[in-house]
């Protein structure tokens, strides 16, 4: 019947050991990240912030060396109500991945699913600009290629 007993005392103190021995280990592991995390690193990102609060996120993710399109894209969060309906065209990869984002709350929708002479889509007004002649138009967001968005106006009936 007799075997090892552990007092209350005894047992705290390896709790506590065993607590300092995982806060040490724990700081030890937050120093070698901090080591090995290049100094490079932490100044590209931080570069990569102020460029996206500067530029605004349309010309910050469409206006690169890679993408061309974020002033058009400004030009649609500008002049268009947030509940307007953005049509749009053309390839469904690329570019066009990131314009949801950078139009939202405001809808995407695929032209074609609009039928010409509308001047609305379930209730929601597409947008629209007005030509010289004092007319609205309904604006189209046309991903050309891959790399590049246009504006263009909506083809007449």
């Amino acid at each position: 019947m007799s075997g090892p007993q552990t007092s209350a005392a005894g047992l705290r103190t390896r709790t506590g050991r065993t607590r300092a021995l995982l806060l040490a280990l724990f700081a030890a592991h937050a120093l070698w990240i901090g080591v090995r995390l290049p100094g490079k690193t932490v100044a590209r990102r931080l570069e990569q912030v102020d460029a996206w609060q500067q530029l605004g996120a349309a010309r910050f993710l469409l206006d690169n060396e890679h993408m061309h399109g974020g002033a058009q894209l400004e030009w649609v969060r500008e002049h268009t109500p947030t509940d307007a309906v953005v049509l749009w065209t053309g390839l469904r990869h690329g570019a066009i991945e990131l314009v949801q984002s950078v139009l939202a709350p405001r809808l995407l929708v695929h032209e074609s699913a609009c039928p010409p002479g509308a001047v609305a889509w379930r209730g929601r007004p597409l947008a629209t600009r007005m030509r010289a002649d004092g007319t609205a138009e309904v604006v189209v967001v046309d991903a050309l290629a891959v790399d590049r968005i246009a504006l263009r106006a909506r083809a007449p009936r």
